[in-house]
């Protein structure tokens, strides 16, 4: 396997239980460490584990002290988020609208995640109902939330254009569907979804839209890439959802591929055969200077598909 050893560091602390020492905490290059860790958007989830797992002492104090520093900042915005889901979602229902909210926020208000500090979020997402469109985007405005863009460049293929507001701190994205490929259909979302305070996805849809959002959205699926803060939001949907719902799903079972090349295992899936998906993953990740040419070649080719 193909990977540094700090990313095997990072994929047994997230994912095992295997014990850790003060002596492979010091074979770590904390430079590399700490790149890894923000590409994946994972510094805040790091620092809770290596405090839950009684690591912290293992590691320089100017590194805990600048990771604890990300882990309190993003604990502060998501005590925010969770204030600014509250007031669209009463906004809308003011409105007579119907909204569930989806990605990060649903997994705060799901309560996935055991403490709120650990979840990094980037936007407010929500599903809208497509007969609402108009209604929406009339009350965000009215409300302080402006367009960033007066092009509708995902319009009407996934949501509409991305908004702000100049008293908020997240931006917010109303989604008509989850995927570029519309493969989940919306009303059943709404059929299925759990209301507590707000409106989220059943555990089921939420996992496929995690792992659809990452291999489709983000490109994953043809470009042979993977995310730890992907990855460990699907490990924990895994443990409220039962095998038999998820075991004839191709894009589930080529994203979990990808999860055991990296030796990521869930008790869910250990008898689960490596299929192509698996292989091809392995070939690129093992040679970086194959990888190259490939998304090269993918690169030329999505040129001429434009054009």
């Amino acid at each position: 396997m193909n990977i540094c050893s700090e990313e095997k560091f990072i994929i047994s602390l997230l994912f095992s239980e295997e014990i850790m020492d003060k002596k492979s905490v010091s074979k770590l290059n904390l430079e590399i460490l700490i790149k890894i860790l923000s590409q994946h958007l994972i510094i805040p989830l790091f620092y809770y584990k290596i405090c839950k797992k009684n690591l912290l002492n293992f590691f320089p104090k100017d590194f805990t002290n600048y990771t604890k520093k990300i882990y309190e900042i993003n604990k502060k915005r998501n005590i925010h988020l969770k204030k600014e889901v509250e007031k669209i979602n009463h906004l809308v229902n003011q409105n007579s609208m119907e909204i569930i909210f989806l990605k990060g926020s649903a997994m705060i208000f799901s309560q996935i995640y055991s403490d709120l500090g650990i979840r990094m979020i980037g936007d407010i997402d929500f599903l809208i109902k497509s007969n609402d469109i108009k209604k929406i985007e009339n009350t965000l405005e009215l409300n302080g939330y402006t367009e960033l863009s007066d092009y509708d460049f995902f319009y009407p293929v996934r949501h509409l254009n991305r908004r702000v507001n100049k008293n908020k701190i997240f931006a917010i994205e109303p989604h008509i569907y989850l995927t570029n490929k519309k493969i989940i259909n919306p009303n059943l979302i709404f059929e299925k979804k759990i209301n507590s305070n707000v409106n989220t996805p059943s555990k089921l849809i939420m996992l496929k839209h995690n792992i659809y959002n990452f291999m489709i959205n983000d490109r994953a699926l043809s470009k042979f890439t993977y995310s730890y803060r992907s990855i460990y939001d699907t490990f924990l949907l895994l443990e409220n959802i039962p095998e038999e719902k998820i075991q004839n799903d191709e894009l589930v079972l080529n994203y979990i591929s990808a999860m055991k090349y990296l030796g990521i295992k869930h008790k869910k899936f250990t008898k689960t055969e490596n299929n192509l998906y698996f292989y091809k993953f392995k070939f690129l990740n093992n040679s970086k200077n194959t990888y190259l040419v490939y998304l090269t070649v993918l690169k030329f080719c999505e040129k001429i598909k434009n054009k």
